[in-house]
């Protein structure tokens, strides 16, 4: 199995334990192209999100560079019914993403994607 293969089989595990999934991916934060991901939503371009997220991530990681607070390790962007919660590798190379329906909480967000964490880091 090709490293492509693994990421996405792993983004199609993580996908399938999430309550309420709406799209994940682990991106490449330099271009904002996902390396692998999954969608719910058969309309939604994942390469949508992940590209303007990207910016919304690199800004943060720059102001944490700039502040000297060291690494961002995640971010949480909330609104009326989807949350996004973007988990940082590489320092800020990479990010799992992960958007679901608000019905779902930040904790069972945070225990599905430990279960994946260390293989994904393993990938990259």
């Amino acid at each position: 199995m090709t490293k492509s293969e693994e990421f996405q089989k792993l983004q199609e595990q993580l996908a399938n334990e999430m309550p309420a999934f709406v799209s994940c991916g682990v991106i490449s934060a330099e271009d904002g192209l996902p390396l692998a991901g999954v969608v719910g939503d058969p309309n939604l371009d994942l390469s949508i999100p992940a590209g303007a997220f990207t910016e919304a991530f690199k800004s943060v990681v720059k102001a944490y560079e700039y502040s000297n607070w060291g690494n961002v390790t995640e971010m949480l962007f909330s609104g009326p019914d989807i949350i996004t919660v973007m988990f940082s590798f590489k320092n800020g190379k990479y990010y799992q993403g992960i958007s679901v329906k608000t019905t779902t909480t930040l904790g069972m967000v945070k225990v599905v994607f430990n279960k994946y964490k260390k293989r994904i880091e393993a990938l990259l």
